[in-house]
């Protein structure tokens, strides 16, 4: 896929985000929510999430930050039991896609491609008669690498992954931090809400970066 059909599929994202999210948010204003707004909401911001990543080093990944923390910000008021922390294992974990989305690390494996064909012709890519090059399109058909037979060589964090959505999908939070912060009230397994989305964004996190001096 070219960046700029990443960057389409990104916009496309974007405004489907917005356009769900707003949809819930004139419900409540009207006093015609349905019961599943709260779940509709959730989707909104897991595909704003996706379209940060789609859209990375574009002008329109700010739109979908901003976005993304805007209705964050709405859900924690209007649903706010819908961001409690998961807790399983005796761990809490951060599953909100507003807080994932901030940090901006991904996943990209390491393989080693023993079968794959070109997915407009059916020839190996690397076979001299086939002249298709992946990304284009010929016919109105997107050229692409269809793998058929792979090894798995290793697993690696990376800013930014091939495929963009390739990100994490939760972290653990420090129990001793937590109960540092929560007090003597607090007992490890009651439910937690988190109140990210009502302070102010704290800015987006380049993990790699950092690790890099970048």
């Amino acid at each position: 896929m070219t960046s700029e059909s990443k960057s389409d599929h990104g916009r496309s994202l974007l405004a489907q985000g917005i356009t769900v999210a707003n949809e819930v948010v004139r419900r409540k204003l009207a006093g015609t929510q349905s019961g599943n707004d709260a779940a509709v909401l959730g989707g909104a911001l897991e595909t704003l999430r996706s379209a940060t990543n789609w859209l990375e080093d574009t002008e329109e990944f700010e739109v979908a930050h901003q976005a993304l923390d805007h209705f964050g910000r709405v859900r924690r008021r209007v649903f706010p039991d819908e961001c409690a922390l998961a807790y399983r294992d005796g761990s809490y974990h951060q599953r909100c896609p507003v807080a994932l989305a901030h940090n901006r690390m991904g996943v990209s494996i390491g393989a080693i491609i023993e079968e794959s064909e070109c997915s407009v012709c059916g020839l190996e890519p690397d076979d001299d008669a086939c002249s298709h090059i992946s990304g284009r399109f010929y016919d109105g058909q997107e050229c692409g690498v269809i793998v058929r037979k792979f090894s798995m060589d290793h697993v690696a964090l990376v800013e930014k992954p091939d495929f963009p959505d390739a990100r994490l999908t939760s972290w653990p939070l420090d129990l001793g931090e937590m109960c540092e912060e929560l007090g003597h009230a607090f007992t490890p397994g009651m439910q937690v809400t988190c109140d990210r989305c009502l302070s102010d964004c704290p800015g987006v996190y380049w993990p790699m970066r950092r690790l890099s001096g970048g």
